[in-house]
């Protein structure tokens, strides 16, 4: 019974030892490393306030180097997307969107807004300094394909510290082309309840030679022919008024001269009348 009691008893043991070592090498053993699950989305349900700068794109870096940037979107193709997720009629709905250059090899550089619901890009900044709106390919500083609506003055450089080559023109003969140009009324076929008068710039240009080519009118040039159109006319008012000046003077002189002649005919007469009263 002893013996069968000790047995027992250090089985007992034995199981114990065993189990407080496996107890301590789990404590002090280093955890297997589970396999990550692959990336998910994450939704934050609360304001997220982040006191340091971001970066968001595929190829920022670990110690991303920021300057002075707050924040920064950093890939091969840039695009921030406005979703407007309003479905009643009665609410705005478009959807627009932020473009940073073309995602093709050999595109072009611009920053553009776009319309997303219309397609269409209706602002553009080449990379040069051209703005577009109403059209991608601005040639000019300003480019706009459509109405411009001002409020206000426009104010043209006209300093002669930028203007070079001064050539005079004869203002008679811009009168002459002047008088001859085709002047109608018109509209535009984009803007049909809108009537302007004007010639048309083919046969602006085809007149006077002047702008960028023809099939536009600068308003510096209209207004140019304008005054020099007004020069014309003040000189052959002034030659009308010399030579109003001079039948003036003529006449006067052949006024006195008939004055003269009536009173050399009177006297001879009174000295005829006086001859036959002494007969």
């Amino acid at each position: 019974m002893n013996a069968k009691r000790l047995l027992i008893a250090a089985c007992l043991v034995i199981f114990s030892i065993s189990l407080a070592s496996f107890t301590v090498l789990g404590q002090d053993a280093d955890p297997v490393p589970e396999t990550p699950d692959a990336p998910a989305d994450q939704t934050i349900y609360d304001d997220l306030i982040v006191y340091a700068n971001q970066c968001l794109g595929v190829d920022c870096i670990n110690g991303e180097n920021f300057g002075f940037d707050t924040f920064r979107l950093k890939e091969n193709n840039l695009r921030i997307h406005f979703f407007d997720t309003s479905n009643s009629a009665s609410f705005p709905s478009n959807d627009w969107r932020i473009t940073i250059n073309d995602y093709t090899n050999g595109g072009e550089n611009y920053f553009s807004i776009d319309d997303v619901t219309a397609g269409t890009s209706p602002f553009r900044i080449m990379a040069g300094g051209n703005i577009g709106i109403g059209t991608t390919s601005p040639t000019e500083r300003l480019h706009v394909n459509g109405n411009i609506m001002v409020e206000g003055v426009v104010n043209q450089v006209s300093d002669v510290n930028v203007k070079e080559n001064f050539t005079a023109v004869s203002p008679q003969e811009i009168l002459t082309h002047l008088n001859a140009l085709n002047i109608t009324a018109w509209n535009y076929i984009a803007d049909p309840d809108a009537t302007h008068i004007g010639p048309t710039a083919q046969d602006f240009y085809a007149a006077f030679g002047v702008g960028i080519d023809d099939h536009h009118i600068s308003s510096i040039d209209t207004g140019g022919v304008a005054l020099v159109a007004i020069q014309a006319l003040n000189q052959q008012i002034e030659a009308q008024n010399m030579t109003i000046e001079q039948l003036t003077t003529e006449n006067e002189q052949l006024q006195q001269q008939n004055k003269d002649i009536v009173a050399r005919l009177d006297a001879l007469e009174k000295m005829i009348n006086n001859q036959n009263q002494d007969q």
